[in-house]
């Protein structure tokens, strides 16, 4: 029997967001979900960079606007 290619992403994200949320953690190879506990990620060292260069790109385009920051807390 032949193994089906899963290459791509096998979900649509508008019918199940959360299994096409983790194919494209998992297959990016963004963090590592091998400790299987909801909602724990471990972030790989790429994934950190990318996520600082976002935030920055973000946070120089929304201080051109002249939009504040709100903190609230947790």
């Amino acid at each position: 029997m032949k193994k089906k290619n899963q290459e791509g992403i096998t979900v649509k994200k508008n019918e199940n967001f959360s299994e096409w949320f983790t194919q494209i953690i998992q297959k990016c190879e963004l963090a590592d979900l091998r400790y299987n506990v909801k909602g724990f990620l471990v972030f790989q060292p790429w994934s950190v960079l990318s996520m600082e260069k976002m935030y920055k790109y973000l946070e120089e385009n929304l201080q051109k606007k002249a939009i504040n920051h709100i903190g609230f807390q947790l």
